[in-house]
């Protein structure tokens, strides 16, 4: 599945293997790899859970101005 990751560092995943995991919740990525046409392909996972977790986590990460490694919010 997803690349291993050492203690503190978060999991990064493909896309497909983001929904199957989280299907039903919203979701805070970040975007760390992109496909054709600069969709997302890979990210790692701030938040997910209900909308209060999710909208809690936005508020309090330090959002660096990388176009590199956007975030992204799915549903």
């Amino acid at each position: 599945m997803g690349k291993k990751k050492d203690p503190g560092e978060r999991e990064v995943l493909s896309m497909d293997e983001i929904r199957q995991k989280y299907a039903g919740e919203q979701i805070l990525a970040r975007i760390m790899a992109f496909g054709p046409m600069r969709s997302p392909s890979h990210a790692e996972i701030i938040a997910h859970g209900s909308a209060r977790v999710v909208t809690r986590a936005l508020n309090t990460i330090e959002r660096a101005n990388d176009p590199d490694h956007p975030y992204y919010l799915f549903t």
